[in-house]
């Protein structure tokens, strides 16, 4: 009994490292901090812009499937252009950026890192089909 609650608490500790570490490094996102977030969309055909602000409640699920994600490399070469994006406000009036890299790859802006999230790519296109936005 001793050894596995010895195994539990070290798992226990590794973890919040890890995430006391992506806190501290910027790769994640508090929920109770974030103002609003924006979806933008581009339509090349017409060559406009659309956005819309999300609700209180994709505003939880973006926040929490963004600290989901998994970081694949940081990106050193110029990033793409950012006119498909979601962008998120936090109430310290720090703000970054979430755009499409390729598949269902993102990018983010905040820090330039390639992350990996196929349950956020999915939700940001349901969202895109809800509003009517063109697809990213």
């Amino acid at each position: 009994m001793r050894k596995w609650m010895k195994i539990a608490l070290i798992v226990l500790c590794v973890v919040l490292v890890f995430e006391v570490l992506a806190w501290v490094i910027g790769i994640r996102v508090n929920p109770l901090a974030v103002e609003k977030i924006e979806l933008y969309s581009y339509d090349y055909e017409n060559d406009e812009e659309y956005h819309v602000e999300l609700t209180e409640e994709e505003k939880w699920m973006v926040s929490l499937l963004y600290n989901m994600s998994t970081i694949m490399r940081k990106l050193y070469a110029d990033p793409p252009p950012m006119s498909d994006r979601l962008v998120i406000y936090s109430e310290s009036g720090e703000m970054f950026s979430v755009a499409p890299l390729d598949n269902e790859k993102l990018l983010t802006k905040q820090s330039y890192h390639k992350i990996s999230n196929p349950l956020l790519y999915k939700y940001i296109q349901s969202l895109l089909e809800k509003y009517g936005l063109p697809a990213w």
